[in-house]
């Protein structure tokens, strides 16, 4: 008799833990499915992220007064992509770089170009930034996160650089 109830709770205990892998397994496949969409949107979505802020460059460009056809956008090979985007302009040697820069009105996109040949980086304008939010948020900016900027981009680009000389080499 003894045995007897010994086998039924060995069951009763397997099928519990059969139901129980079965839940995980399906809550398991569900976060697996959704990963994989968040991917794929993120995938398909890059092209038209990377046309935008080509857009973005051209029209701060173009509003300047300052001339260049947009090429390829640069890879940059740092943590700082996340904020930082690069792309090659017509004129050898010179990028339109668009970064997020920090206000105490949130993150607002900050249009530079810069110059390999003397590794400089000089503020252009604000995308998306007209009327009076320019005239309050740019004096504020300009003070501290543009100098920062323009001293950041050369070293963040000039690494890129020699990254993608030494892949070329090998």
């Amino acid at each position: 008799m003894s045995d007897e109830l010994a086998d039924g709770k060995i069951r009763r205990t397997t099928e519990i833990n059969k139901e129980l892998l079965i839940k995980f397994a399906i809550a398991a496949g569900t976060v697996l499915v959704l990963l994989g969409l968040l991917f794929l949107f993120t995938f398909l979505s890059r092209k038209s992220w990377s046309d935008g802020m080509a857009e973005q460059v051209r029209v701060v460009l173009a509003e300047n007064d300052l001339e260049y056809s947009i090429g390829d956008m640069d890879k940059i090979h740092s943590g700082v992509s996340a904020s930082l985007v690069s792309f090659t302009l017509n004129e050898p040697e010179k990028h339109g770089v668009v970064v997020r820069v920090s206000t105490l009105y949130g993150p607002l996109p900050a249009v530079f170009i810069y110059n390999e040949e003397n590794k400089r980086a000089s503020f252009v304008g604000f995308a998306d930034l007209k009327g009076i939010a320019e005239d309050i948020i740019g004096p504020a900016v300009k003070g501290s996160q543009i100098p920062y900027w323009e001293g950041r981009i050369p070293k963040i680009l000039g690494a890129t650089k020699n990254i993608r000389s030494k892949e070329e080499s090998k």
